[in-house]
């Protein structure tokens, strides 16, 4: 489905950008994906509806992520108003999450590593939080997982992150 579609490139799949996705499904029309390395192959047809029934695991590794680690300077809860800062810094230093997580204590962004922009939010969110920053990770996202996941997946790669819906589970891990 274009739901699908739109999903599976926004976490990282680069065949189709999300924005040709939108056109097309504001139109109807539905778009063939198919490979370069098969041209002879069937290929997929992204269309509107809720696509395969049985849908397939996919993979889709990101290279090149940190993980940015903001807790109170005072105890406080990450509340609503913390909240609302860090994603005001973020929107201004136009630093996309790809993941996202909080607690009562700590909110944790995975974002694309470009140490400009890294830097720029860095410095703005210093001034009202603690800040923590790991570089050189990997995320991982399996779009449909399967109960069990293959090991070579992971390999020796330490999980930093994990967090599972129903169709999306996010693996953050080292190197």
């Amino acid at each position: 489905s274009f739901n699908q579609a739109i999903e599976l490139a926004y976490y990282g799949a680069s065949v189709i950008h999300p924005k040709t996705i939108q056109p097309l499904k504001s139109k109807g029309i539905p778009l063939l994906v198919k490979s370069f390395n098969h041209p002879e192959n069937k290929g997929t047809v992204v269309a509107e509806g809720e696509g395969n029934h049985s849908p397939k695991t996919c993979y889709i590794f990101k290279d090149q992520q940190c993980l940015i680690t903001c807790k109170s300077r005072d105890f406080s809860f990450i509340a609503e108003n913390n909240l609302q800062d860090i994603f005001r810094s973020l929107a201004y230093h136009k630093v996309r999450v790809n993941v996202m997580q909080n607690s009562a204590i700590s909110f944790n962004a995975v974002v694309d590593d470009d140490p400009r922009k890294i830097e720029q939010l860095l410095q703005e969110l210093t001034l009202h939080f603690v800040t923590e920053i790991k570089q050189h990770l990997k995320l991982i996202t399996v779009y449909n997982p399967i109960q069990d996941l293959p090991d070579k997946l992971i390999n020796s790669h330490k999980v930093l992150m994990e967090q599972r819906s129903e169709r999306v589970l996010h693996l953050l891990v080292s190197g």
